[in-house]
């Protein structure tokens, strides 16, 4: 027998007085199934069940568009044993997945209590590990049209892994990160709409740091040309927040703002997931008398900045962004203003770079 994407291999059924128990188990799109359930029984005016477990192994999500439009074959034979779309109540329903996984993104030993009702399941998800820290969720699933909304709230997960999970960002930040999600999901989840706010400790940008540009045929490193090794995360420790939406594999609206007391920046722009393309711009405030005196071929970082990185008078022009950056403790005069632009990818350091001072 089939119920939707449900293969009943095998089911009991025990009847005692007013109470019907069933046992169940199959496959679920190819992946192995276990279900027990005691309803009413009485199935005139609707079915209404007071406890469901269900055991699922794995639930794969399927991203990629179909490329078959041919509609399913059914025996003709099949027909009279599906189960017919009922109107369906469960009080108390419990179902557990061990591995949920959509693409780079994997959740494991997932705990679902909820109840269903007029096609819509109302659930909580029970507080999970996830990216060395944990995650727990609240949310709606409808059946009728495959959609679904949902809240998460992370506490102290990996930023390195969870972005590089999530995001299809490699090795790009670095702290232990608070996060919360709203989620709306369109077929089955292969369809998403993100809005994310987040807050890092002591994170830090492994890859700023590395970030070359060009300059007269010469490469240079960001913190060749300032008072600061980005590349140590000793010395480059910020406390990091921010938001961003995600539609499908397009991280927009980025707003991230970087604190330490003398130095700190904000960023905004887009990112594209699937093809690792960045199209950022960053703001940077720091202090001149951050300790360290740079010198590039034993040239002074002052006379580098007069001679190659001619400042840009754009302070005016950006004033909305940098009204973005944080406050830091140091004085306007003792304060030095740079916008960086990056395109490219930045996963592969495949990055064309812009680096200005402002004044």
């Amino acid at each position: 027998a089939k119920y939707k994407e449900f293969n009943i291999e095998k089911a009991q059924v025990d009847s005692k007085n007013d109470v019907v128990n069933v046992t169940a188990k199959g496959l679920y799109k190819g992946e192995k199934y276990f279900a027990e359930m005691s309803a009413r029984n009485n199935f005139a005016g609707g079915t209404l069940i007071h406890d469901m477990k269900l055991f699922l192994d794995k639930l794969i999500i399927d991203t990629k568009p179909q490329t078959n439009n041919k509609k399913a074959q059914i025996n003709p034979d099949e027909l009279t044993q599906q189960v017919k779309n009922a109107d369906i109540t469960i009080n108390n329903w419990q179902i557990l997945i061990n591995k949920i996984q959509r693409e780079k993104f994997i959740i494991e030993k997932v705990k679902l209590t909820g109840n269903l009702k007029n096609n819509i399941f109302k659930f909580d998800m029970s507080e999970l590990n996830f990216a060395d820290g944990t995650v727990n969720a609240n949310g709606i699933y409808n059946f009728a049209d495959n959609t679904s909304n949902m809240v998460f709230t992370a506490k102290n997960i990996n930023s390195e892994k969870a972005a590089n999970m999530m995001l299809n960002l490699e090795n790009q930040i670095e702290g232990t990160a608070n996060a919360n999600v709203e989620l709306s999901a369109k077929d089955m989840f292969k369809f998403l709409d993100i809005h994310t706010s987040f807050e890092v400790n002591e994170g830090f940008l492994p890859k700023l740091g590395d970030t070359e540009f060009m300059f007269k045929k010469s490469k240079y490193k960001l913190s060749q040309i300032t008072n600061y090794n980005l590349a140590k995360k000793d010395e480059m420790k910020f406390d990091v927040k921010g938001s961003f939406d995600v539609h499908n594999t397009e991280l927009k609206n980025v707003d991230i703002t970087t604190y330490s007391y003398d130095s700190a920046m904000y960023l905004e722009g887009n990112y594209e997931m699937e093809k690792q393309y960045a199209d950022l711009q960053l703001f940077w405030k720091y202090s001149k008398d951050a300790p360290k005196g740079i010198k590039i071929l034993h040239i002074p970082l002052s006379l580098i900045l007069k001679i190659a990185f001619r400042p840009e008078n754009t302070k005016a022009m950006y004033q909305t962004q940098l009204s973005k950056v944080p406050n830091i403790d140091v004085s306007e005069k003792n304060t030095t203003y740079y916008r960086v632009k990056l395109d490219g990818d930045i996963n592969h350091n495949k990055v064309k770079l812009i680096l200005k001072e402002m004044r």
